[in-house]
């Protein structure tokens, strides 16, 4: 029997009296793609939140391959391969398209705060790398000509995609998706999970293809 790589175990979220999440439990296994889907206020949110540690879980246990993360932070799930889109698009205003992919790129850098200080020799390597690491996930998801535009400019659509390709430029294990309901077209039809980077790329090329054709012509816009 193949292992899970993320098992839920009766995991519960409460805001007071308020039960947001409740006794979840569920298991995936490397390259299931799973779609999590409920009416508005059912804790789809939430639940990808707790999972995510941007929200810490009231009750359960939740399990990353071997380790018990339930309790993990949200740098902590990023550094494990954990990603994730978000509901509400979460970008670096101010900052260039390419400068907020290459933050994910951090994970497989030496550089730090120590090393950019006194500028030792591979904090250069470190920014090359991850810029090479950037400009992969742009072209992927076809924003490569847009990688020096602030991203406090683009429209929703063009944010979701440069929000996808940080999550991928972080080369995830496990990636949680946000269906877009507007701004992307028909951008993915599900909130959900894809898991194994083979299936990552399977499922995205499709999801950026569906977006690109579903863009307005000119005569639409």
């Amino acid at each position: 029997m193949t292992a899970s790589l993320l098992a839920l175990d009766n995991v519960s979220k409460y805001f007071g009296g308020n039960h947001a999440v409740s006794n979840v439990s569920f298991a995936l296994k490397e390259g299931e793609i799973v779609g999590l889907i409920g009416p508005n206020g059912a804790g789809k949110t939430t639940l990808v939140n707790v999972i995510t540690g941007v929200q810490r879980a009231s009750a359960g246990r939740i399990r990353f391959g071997d380790l018990d993360v339930t309790e993990q932070r949200p740098f902590q799930a990023a550094r494990r391969g954990l990603a994730r889109t978000f509901q509400v698009v979460q970008l670096f205003a101010g900052m260039t398209v390419r400068e907020n992919v290459m933050i994910a790129a951090h994970r497989f850098t030496r550089s730090g705060v120590v090393s950019d200080a006194v500028r030792l020799p591979w904090r250069r390597r470190a920014l090359d790398e991850a810029g090479e690491r950037a400009d992969a996930a742009l072209a992927f998801v076809g924003l490569e000509a847009l990688a020096g535009e602030d991203v406090s400019a683009l429209p929703i659509g063009q944010a979701r995609m440069v929000e996808l390709a940080r999550a991928l430029c972080l080369a995830p294990t496990m990636l949680a998706l946000w269906a877009a309901s507007r701004g992307a077209g028909r951008w993915l039809p599900l909130t959900g999970w894809v898991l194994s980077t083979w299936m990552v790329e399977v499922v995205l090329r499709r999801a950026v293809r569906e977006a690109r054709q579903a863009r307005p012509t000119p005569s639409e816009e």
